[in-house]
C-alpha cells in the first residue's frame, strides 16, 4: 500500500515540472495576465516544456486585446505560447485570436516579445501589432543566441504588423503567418523580417504552411564573427511575398524599394567572404517594384530557384505589376555558388513576368549559373544577363531558315533548349519547346515540327548561355545610291546572327526584297527586318539618295562670239549634286565633240553647246542646253522668211528661196549638202535633192566666213514616221508575246518590220507576237521612197515578287521521302502555281508543302502572266542514323547471389529521345533506361536506337556471379552510464544484412542499418558479423562497459534519526561525477536541496532544519550526455 502512494505521488510531481499557464485578463498586469504567466513560465524551470493558453472573457477585438504598457518579461526556453487556444474565432483572413498590442516609452527597448539565450520557443494564433509613440514601427518578435525557433505552424499562423529580428540563433522556422498587411490581408504596409547568423531557416514548408509577407525578407551571414564556417542552410517555399493574401493582386500598397528576398554572406573590411550556404526558394509568389525582386551575394555552396512566379501567380496569368512603378531584375546573383534558376523536372521552371531583365548572372569565376525550362514574358530588357568576367559561357545560334528544320550550331555537348518566343515586343523564351543536344561538332537540329518563332539557349557544365535573339552588324555596310531616278541603288555589307528571315520595306511598309544583300532600289529609304514576330530585329532606316545631277540657270551669262572666233563663252551656270565629288562634266557641241570639263566654257565659236553632267561610277548622265552662240559682227543670215520647194522623191527639182542675208561690202554664197559638197553659189538655192543643206557667206569686212544653221529640203509623196508616241510591249516568261505599236506613218503603203539580224519579222504598222530583241521599220511606196525608224529594244517583263513566308519543315530521314519543306504566299497576290524541281531537273512537287528525300530543291512560282521563275533553292537535310558506341558500355557481374549486377548501355549519339529495351533471357521486358541495374547472372539483351526507327540494334550480354570476400564489420567499443537498454552500432555500414551473438555464440539479433537496440545488465563482449547473399565475414568484437553500475542501486529512503543507519542518502559511485548536480524537490515543486559533485550527501534537512516525514524527487544530471536520472526518495522518521 505504501509502494502504491509513493508512486501516485511521484507521478502527480513529475507533471507539475511541466505547466500550462492560461491568460484569463487582457489587463497589462496582475493575476491571470500575459505578463503573469510568461513570470511564471520562466520560474518554472526549462527542463521541461510549459505551456501559455488563453481563455480571455469575451468575442470582441478589444476583448482579446492585450495592452502591454511596459516591457514584458523575457521569453524563456521550453515555452509554447498558443493563441489558437482562444475561443471565439480567427482575426480576418489570420489563424490569430488573440491581440498584443503593446505600447512602451523606452526608447531602446520596443520589442513586443523579445527573448536571449533561449531553446525550443513556439508561438501560434498572436496578432502582434507594436508602435511606438509617435509611430515609429518596431519589432514584434526579437530573439538572439538561441537554439530553436518556431513561429507560426499549418492553421496556427501569426499576424504581425511590426518587424521580426532573429540574431545568432541555430534554427528558425516561420509558417503560416501574416506579415505587413490589413487584417483582411488587401492592403499592404512596409516591414522586416531579418534574420542574421542563423544556421538553419525554414519559411513556409509546404503548399499548406506558406507565410504572408507583405513586406520584405533579409538573411544575413554574422557579420562580427566572420570566423563562423558552419554551413547555413536556407528553405524559403510556398510563401507569398508581395501580394494580397489572395494572390490575385499586389497593389501601390504593397511596393517596397527594396529586394523583396535578400541572402547575403560575410564580409571582411568590404570584401566578401563567401560562407558556405544550401539556398532553395521554391513555389512561392513573390511580387516587387522599384527594386530587383531576389538577390543573393557573397556565398559559396548551392543555389536553387525553383517554381517561383515573379509579378504573377502562380499560373501565369495575372499581372501584379503596379501602373506607373519602375522594374528591374527578377533574379541577381552574385556569387560563387553552383546555381540553378528553374530545372530539367516539369514544374521547376520559374514564370518571369514584367521585369526590367529576368536574371543576371553576376557570379564570380568559381560559380555558376544554370538557367533551365523557365517561363518568361513581357520583359523590358533581356531574358538573361552575364557578367563579362565569366569565363567558359557556351554560346548557341540559329542557323536554319523558315524553310529547313530547325538547327543550329552550339558549344559542342551542351544541352540546347528550344522555347517559342512570348508575345510581347523583345525575344522572350515563354513556352519550353524541347531539349536537344549538340554534337562533337556543335551542331544540333530539332526534328519536331514548329509554329511560331524560336528562342534558344545552351547549358553546359551547369553553365547557361545567353538565349539567342536576331542580331544585325552594321559595321560593314555599304550603299551605293542611285541615279537618275533609276532603280539602280543597293545596300549590303550587313551581319545577321540567329535568323535567316530577311525582309526589306520602304518608308511604306511595302515589302520590296528578301534577300540580306539587295539590289535594283529607286530613291528612297528601307530598313532590314531580320526575323519574325516580336523576336525579330529591325534596322534603321537606310537612304538611298538621287544622285542626279541638276542645273541651276539662274544667273547664267552667254557671251556670243564675234567674226567667227573663239572668243564666246558660257559662264555661271551652276551644277548641283548630293555627292559633288563624284560628279563629272563635259561641254559637247553640236557635232558631239568634247570641249571642256568645267562648269564654265570659255573660248569657243559661235554655235550651239550641251553641258553633259555625270554621276561617276554609272551610266547616269543629265544633259544642259543645246546653248546657242552667234556672230555679233560681220555677215549675217536670216532663214526665217526662207521659201521651201519640196523635191520630188529621188529627184532634183527643190529649192530655198527669200534668203535673206546682210553683209559689208561685196558678199559671196557658198551652199553645201550634208556631205559639205557645194551645190550652190547664188542666194537662192534651186534645182536640188532633198535633204539638208548649209549657206555660208562671207561679206567684206574682216570676219570669216559665216555658216547658216542646217535646213532642209523635204521630198514630195515622201514618207514621214512620227514616233513620239511609240509603244513597246514587254515579253512575259521567254515567250513571244512581246510588240511594238503607235508608230503613226504618213505616206507609206509597204512596211517591214527587221530584227537585229535583218530579217524580216513583219509586214504591217504594228509589230506583234515577238521576242526579246532589237527591231525597225522600213516604210515604203509606190514612188520608191523608203524611210526607217529607230530601233527598238524589246524587253523582259520583270518577274513579280511574291512576300514568301517560312511555315516550317523537317529532314528526312532513314533514307526515305520524308523530309518536308512549307512555305506560304502572304498578301492578296498569290502565284497562280507553285513548282518544285529536284537536282536532276525533274519536278517533283507542285504545293505549298513539299514532301521528298533529302537534297537541293529550286521553287518555282507562276505569276497572273502565267509567267514562271525561280524563286530560290532549298535543301532537305538527312538525319543519319545514331552511331552506338560500345566503348562506353560496361557489365559489372552480380556479387553473392545478391542479385546487384548490372549493365550499363553504350553510349548513343542521335535524335533523342532514346530508346532502351532491356530483356531477359525469356524475352519479357525488364528494364527501359540507360542503366539496367539490380539483376542477376544470366544472359540479357538491349535493343537501342534514337528517334528514327533505322537505327534499332540489338546487343546481347552475359553477367556473371562472383564471390566476394567481406572484411570484419568495424566496431567501436561502448561505455554506457547505467545498465538499460543500449545501441550497439556498425560503424560505416555497407549492403546486406548483420548479425549479432553473445560471448557463447548464440545467435540474438539481425539488422540491415548495423544498429542492435540490446538491455544490458552488466559488462560483456558481443560479436557482429556482416551477411551478403550468401557472403558471410569473419566476427568482430565489441566490449560493452557500464561506467557507473552503482547508480543503479540508488536508495529509495532514508531515517535521518542519527541512530547510525540510513541517516543519510549515498548515491554509490557518485564520486566518479564531480560536476554532476543533484537536485531534491518537494511535492510542490519547490526545491530543497541542490549539490554539484555531491560532496555533502543529503540528510534529510533544509537550512539546518528537519524536513517533514513524506516523499520527494530528485534529478541527478552527471553532465555526461548520460541524459537525466529521476525519481523519488522517502523520508522516514
Amino acid at each position: 500500500m505504501r509502494f502504491t502512494l509513493i508512486l501516485i505521488l511521484l507521478c502527480l510531481n513529475f507533471n507539475a515540472f511541466s505547466n500550462t499557464f492560461v491568460v484569463t485578463s487582457n489587463a497589462d498586469s496582475g493575476v491571470g495576465t500575459l505578463r503573469d504567466a510568461l513570470q511564471k513560465a520562466a520560474a518554472n524551470g526549462v527542463s521541461e516544456k510549459d505551456y501559455i493558453h488563453f481563455n480571455l472573457p469575451g468575442s470582441t477585438e478589444i476583448d482579446r486585446t492585450v495592452v502591454a504598457l511596459t516591457p514584458l518579461p523575457l521569453l524563456s526556453s521550453n515555452l509554447v505560447i498558443d493563441g489558437t487556444t482562444q475561443p471565439n474565432g480567427s482575426f480576418g483572413v489570420t489563424n490569430s485570436r488573440v491581440r498584443i498590442f503593446s505600447k512602451i516609452s523606452q526608447i531602446n527597448d520596443r520589442s513586443t516579445l523579445k527573448g536571449d539565450a533561449i531553446d525550443n520557443l513556439e508561438i501560434y494564433g498572436l496578432w502582434i501589432n507594436n508602435l511606438y509613440e509617435g509611430g515609429t514601427s518596431t519589432n514584434a518578435i526579437e530573439i538572439l543566441n538561441s537554439g530553436k525557433i518556431i513561429i507560426g505552424g499549418n492553421n496556427k499562423g501569426n499576424f504581425f504588423q511590426n518587424g521580426i529580428t532573429i540574431s545568432k540563433t541555430k534554427e528558425f522556422i516561420f509558417k503560416s503567418n501574416v506579415c505587413f498587411s490589413s487584417v483582411d490581408g488587401n492592403v499592404g504596409n512596409w516591414g522586416r523580417i531579418y534574420l542574421e547568423a542563423v544556421d538553419k531557416i525554414l519559411i513556409g514548408g509546404n503548399e499548406n504552411e506558406g507565410n504572408m509577407i507583405a513586406g520584405v525578407l533579409q538573411v544575413h551571414s554574422d557579420q562580427v564573427n566572420i570566423s563562423d564556417t558552419r554551413p547555413k542552410y536556407i528553405d524559403i517555399s510556398y510563401n507569398n511575398i508581395g501580394a494580397n493574401y489572395a494572390r490575385n493582386h499586389s497593389d501601390r500598397s504593397f511596393g517596397v524599394e527594396e529586394p523583396r528576398i535578400e541572402i547575403q554572406g560575410s564580409f571582411d573590411n568590404g570584401q566578401p567572404i563567401f560562407n558556405e550556404h544550401h539556398i532553395l526558394i521554391k513555389k512561392n509568389v513573390i511580387a516587387a517594384c522599384n527594386s530587383d525582386v531576389v538577390i543573393i551575394s557573397a556565398v559559396s555552396g548551392t543555389v536553387a530557384i525553383q517554381g517561383n512566379s515573379f509579378n504573377t501567380d502562380l499560373t501565369g496569368t495575372l499581372d501584379f505589376s503596379p501602373a506607373n512603378f519602375s522594374f528591374r531584375i527578377a533574379i541577381v546573383l552574385s556569387t560563387k555558388a553552383q546555381c540553378l534558376i528553374g530545372g530539367d523536372n516539369e514544374g521547376d521552371g520559374n514564370i518571369i513576368n514584367a521585369q526590367i531583365n529576368g536574371v543576371y548572372d553576376a557570379n564570380f569565376p568559381e560559380g555558376t549559373c544554370k538557367v533551365s525550362r523557365n517561363r518568361m514574358f513581357c520583359l523590358y530588357g533581356l531574358p538573361f544577363l552575364i557578367h563579362s568576367d565569366i569565363d567558359d559561357v557556351p554560346v548557341v545560334e540559329i542557323t536554319s531558315s523558315p524553310f529547313e528544320t530547325l538547327s543550329g550550331t552550339a558549344t559542342p555537348g551542351a544541352d540546347v533548349e528550344l522555347f517559342y518566343d512570348d508575345a510581347c515586343s523583345g525575344c522572350t523564351p515563354e513556352i519550353y519547346l524541347a531539349t536537344v543536344k549538340s554534337d562533337a561538332n556543335g551542331k544540333w537540329i530539332y526534328l519536331g515540327s514548329i509554329s511560331g518563332a524560336v528562342v534558344a539557349s545552351a547549358t553546359l557544365n551547369n553553365q547557361t548561355s545567353l538565349f539567342t535573339e536576331a542580331a544585325l552588324n552594321m559595321d560593314g555596310l555599304k550603299v551605293i545610291n542611285a541615279s537618275c531616278g533609276l532603280a539602280n541603288g543597293s545596300i549590303s555589307g550587313i551581319e545577321s546572327m540567329n535568323s535567316q528571315v530577311y525582309k526589306w520595306v520602304n518608308e511604306l511598309g511595302t515589302p520590296v526584297g528578301d534577300k540580306l544583300n539587295i539590289t535594283r532600289l529607286k530613291p528612297g529609304k528601307y530598313k532590314l527586318i531580320l526575323g519574325e514576330g516580336n523576336c525579330s530585329k529591325e534596322s534603321p532606316f537606310i537612304d538611298i539618295k538621287d544622285l542626279t545631277p541638276v542645273f541651276d540657270d539662274r544667273n547664267i551669262i552667254v557671251t556670243n562670239s564675234s567674226c567667227g572666233q573663239k572668243n564666246g563663252s558660257i559662264k555661271n551656270l551652276l551644277v548641283g549634286m548630293v555627292d559633288p565629288g563624284a560628279l563629272k562634266l563635259k561641254w559637247l557641241d553640236k557635232n558631239n565633240q568634247e570641249l571642256g570639263t568645267s562648269a564654265d566654257l570659255v573660248n569657243v565659236p559661235s554655235g550651239e553647246y550641251i553641258l553633259e553632267a555625270r554621276y561617276s561610277g554609272s551610266n547616269c548622265i543629265k544633259t544642259y542646253g543645246p546653248v546657242v552662240l552667234t556672230n555679233q559682227s560681220g555677215p549675217s543670215i536670216d532663214l526665217s522668211g526662207a521659201i521651201f520647194k519640196n523635191a520630188t522623191c529621188g529627184g532634183s527639182n527643190g529649192s530655198i528661196t527669200n534668203v535673206k542675208v546682210a553683209g559689208t561690202g561685196s558678199i559671196t554664197y557658198t551652199w553645201k549638202n550634208a556631205a559639205g559638197v557645194t551645190v550652190g553659189t547664188t542666194k537662192d538655192l534651186i534645182n536640188v535633192q532633198s535633204g539638208w543643206y548649209v549657206l555660208e557667206v562671207k561679206d567684206g569686212t574682216a570676219c570669216l566666213v559665216l555658216g547658216s544653221a542646217p535646213v532642209q529640203v523635204k521630198e514630195t509623196n515622201g514618207i514621214t514616221i512620227d514616233e513620239a508616241n511609240a509603244k513597246l510591249i514587254p515579253v512575259a516568261c521567254n515567250s513571244t508575246s512581246g510588240g511594238i505599236t503607235g508608230l503613226i506613218v504618213t505616206g507609206a503603203t509597204t512596211y517591214k518590220w527587221m530584227n537585229q539580224a535583218n530579217l524580216e519579222v513583219g509586214h504591217s504598222l504594228n509589230l506583234t507576237g515577238i521576242g526579246v530583241g532589237k527591231y525597225h521599220l522600213l516604210a515604203s511606196n509606190a514612188s520608191g521612197c523608203t524611210k526607217q525608224s529607230l530601233v527598238y529594244e524589246v524587253k523582259e517583263l520583270p518577274s513579280t515578287l511574291f512576300d514568301v513566308q517560312a511555315v516550317g519543315g523537317s529532314s528526312a530521314y532513314c533514307n526515305q521521302s520524308n523530309g518536308t519543306i512549307s512555305i506560304k504566299v502572304n498578301g492578296l497576290l498569290q502565284p497562280l502555281g507553285v513548282r518544285w524541281v529536284n537536282a536532276s531537273g525533274t519536278t517533283v512537287g507542285n504545293s505549298m508543302i513539299l514532301t521528298a528525300l533529302a537534297g537541293s530543291y529550286k521553287l518555282y512560282l507562276t505569276d497572273n502572266n502565267n509567267c514562271e521563275s525561280f524563286y530560290r533553292e532549298f535543301s532537305i537535310l538527312n538525319v543519319d542514323p545514331a552511331v552506338i558506341n560500345r566503348g562506353e558500355e560496361k557489365v559489372t557481374n552480380d556479387q553473392c547471389n545478391l542479385g546487384k549486377g548490372s549493365i550499363k548501355a553504350p553510349g548513343i549519339s542521335g535524335i533523342p529521345p532514346y530508346s532502351y529495351f532491356w530483356s531477359d533471357n525469356n524475352g519479357q521486358q525488364i528494364g527501359s533506361g540507360p542503366v539496367l541495374e539490380n539483376i542477376s547472372a544470366g544472359n540479357y539483351s538491349l535493343t537501342i536506337s534514337d528517334a528514327l526507327v533505322c537505327s534499332k540494334q540489338t546487343i546481347l550480354y552475359t553477367v556473371l556471379n562472383e564471390e566476394k570476400t567481406l572484411l570484419p564489420p568495424i566496431l567501436n567499443d561502448l561505455k554506457i552510464c547505467a545498465p538499460g537498454d543500449a545501441f550497439i552500432q556498425v560503424m560505416q555500414p555497407g549492403i546486406g544484412t548483420y548479425v549479432l551473438y553473445n560471448e557463447n555464440g548464440i545467435r540474438l539479433d539481425q539488422s540491415k542499418s548495423g544498429t542492435f537496440k540490446v538491455n544490458i545488465l552488466n559488462s560483456q563482449n558481443y560479436f557482429i558479423s556482416q551477411v551478403v547473399g550468401l557472403c558471410e565475414s569473419p566476427t568482430g568484437r565489441i566490449r560493452v562497459t557500464i561506467e557507473n553500475e552503482g547508480l543503479s542501486k540508488v536508495p529509495n529512503a532514508i531515517s535521518p534519526n542519527n541512530d547510525g543507519h540510513n541517516d543519510i542518502w549515498l548515491i554509490p559511485d557518485m564520486i566518479n561525477y564531480p560536476k554532476g548536480t543533484v537536485f531534491i524537490f518537494n511535492r510542490y515543486g519547490q526545491k530543497v536541496f541542490a549539490s554539484t559533485g555531491y560532496k555533502q550527501p543529503f540528510d534529510g534537512r533544509q537550512n539546518g532544519k528537519d524536513l517533514p516525514v513524506g516523499t520527494y524527487y530528485y534529478i541527478i544530471d552527471l553532465k555526461r550526455a548520460c541524459g537525466l536520472l529521476k525519481g523519488s526518495i522517502t523520508i522516514i522518521r
